[in-house]
Order: C-alpha cells, then structure tokens, then sequence
C-alpha cells in the first residue's frame, strides 16, 4: 500500500474479508472469565439457562437446547472447542443479566 494515497499497489486476495467469529468467541470467553474472577464467582458452580434465541442462532452449535442449564465451565467448553454460537448467547445473556443487577 502506498503510505500516502492509500493505493494498493500489490496483494493476495486483498479484497477477500474474513468472519472475525472465532475472535468475538474468544473474547466472549474473556470477558466471561474476567468477570467471574473479579467478581468471586466460581464458573462450576453458576448455572445459566439456555434461550430460546440461543438456540435458534445460525452458525457453529455445541448442541444445546432451550430449558438446558449448564455451568459456566460446561458453556466456556461448548464455547471454544466446538465453536458454539449458541454456548456464546447463553454466555452473553447470563452474564449481561448480573452485570445489570450490579
């Protein structure tokens, strides 16, 4: 790229554009963490339920269906190994709900 106008001036498929999903489960998974640990929370013993709207989620799944209830530990794992994006929702729901009774 030519530092002063911006013009591309050689690349490999530089107009190809990647999902940035893998980085958001990531840091879904941090920010999970975090917030456990700053909060003396013990990820085996938080249970979350899952929604509706977490399993209706296009994408990766870990499987999971509405009216489950998992540990936070059980979700981080259906989170990052089979990349669930359902695991992600109940993740962000659950915390997002003790976040807004602090």
């Amino acid at each position: 790229m030519h530092s002063d106008t911006g013009e591309v001036l050689i690349g490999k498929n530089y107009t190809y554009t990647v999902e940035i999903a893998s980085l958001t489960k990531i840091m879904t998974c941090w920010t999970t963490v975090k917030f456990l640990e700053e909060n003396n929370i013990d990820l085996d013993t938080l249970f979350l339920e899952v929604s509706k709207a977490a399993t209706k989620t296009i994408g990766t799944s870990a499987g999971l269906e509405k009216g489950d209830f998992l540990t936070v530990k059980e979700l981080l794992y259906g989170l990052m190994l089979p990349s669930g994006n359902d695991a992600a929702i109940t993740l962000s729901e659950g915390i997002g709900a003790l976040l807004l009774q602090k």
